[in-house]
């Protein structure tokens, strides 16, 4: 399908069209889905790629990264993947957003339970919310009227779960609980997102780690037989939780500027950072990357995305 015909579809705007456009199955190639949550995402959702002038913000050359391990994880390709790119970098507003594109347009609704985990409960909470609020909006309601039968007008401000009338369901949690509890196969989560698990508190704790982790490895020992999970994290320390992943799985590590190396040696991995340029000039000055290295409480782990480039004061 050219541009044009593209085109001409969203500006006559009928329902059955639109929803064929973005619609796709296990027919369509990893290209043609992403071109549509592409599409789908900017054409439903435009403020989330305007900057504060109101001009459009092209994506990052590393947001395609994001987005096609999310969905071969999604189409269980790859059972799990971990992003550990910079604060500030969209790994979760996309994530948040590929959720949505997915309950909506999925024709065989491959993922039935998606549940997040986050060290606070308010984090899960509001990522649950935010994908609920994208079905309250009112052009997505129109297109998409069955994902809930009976939708609320106020948007909610904080929720922990909710239930689409086409059978998927998605539900808040934390890390600091134990996951155990979900025997059934048809009830376990097929679909985890780990979200900022880890942060500067956790990480003074060995045994809250450790504890962290002990839950984590429940839950993802507790996903359905073709279940799968997405670790959104910071790379803090080389002492944590996220360390333990990195490497292990399909890893991203994009740090605001340059790049991360891991260096692997006697079954350890380590981080070596190399100062380079700028990896979202659309998004981000150089001068805004100098002022948001001055003032960061962590520049090293939460925009180099490399602990090793700064002191490594937790423990």
């Amino acid at each position: 399908m050219d541009y044009s015909v593209i085109q001409k579809i969203l500006d006559s705007g009928v329902l059955d069209d639109v929803r064929y456009l973005f619609g796709f199955d296990s027919k369509n190639t990893d290209a043609e889905v992403l071109f549509k949550f592409s599409l789908w995402s900017r054409w439903f959702f435009p403020d989330f790629f305007l900057d504060d002038s109101g001009e459009n913000i092209s994506d990052a050359p590393f947001h395609k990264e994001f987005d096609e391990n999310n969905l071969r994880v999604y189409r269980y390709d790859s059972q799990y993947y971990v992003n550990s790119a910079y604060r500030g970098s969209a790994k979760t507003t996309r994530t948040k957003l590929f959720i949505a594109f997915c309950i909506a347009n999925d024709f065989e609704h491959k993922r039935k339970y998606i549940k997040v985990l986050s060290k606070d409960n308010s984090n899960s909470r509001q990522f649950v919310t935010d994908v609920y609020n994208f079905f309250c909006d009112r052009k997505v309601r129109y297109y998409y009227g069955e994902v809930f039968t009976k939708t609320e007008e106020k948007r909610r401000e904080a929720m922990s779960e909710f239930d689409t009338s086409t059978g998927i369901k998605m539900r808040a949690g934390t890390v600091g609980q134990e996951q155990r509890g979900q025997i059934a196969d048809d009830t376990r989560p097929d679909f985890i997102i780990f979200d900022d698990f880890e942060t500067r508190e956790v990480l003074r704790s060995a045994i809250k780690l450790q504890a962290i982790w002990d839950n984590m490895e429940e839950a993802r020992t507790g996903l359905s037989k073709t279940g799968g999970a997405v670790y959104l994290c910071n790379y803090l320390s080389e002492r944590g939780n996220v360390h333990k992943l990195i490497g292990k799985y399909p890893t991203t590590i994009i740090p605001i500027k340059g790049k991360v190396e891991l260096i692997k040696s006697d079954n350890n991995i380590s981080a070596k950072y190399i100062d380079g340029h700028n990896n979202w000039p659309a998004m981000y000055s150089d001068d805004d990357i100098e002022r948001i290295l001055k003032f960061a409480d962590d520049p090293a782990g939460e925009y180099l995305s490399c602990p090793a480039v700064g002191e490594d004061v937790y423990f």
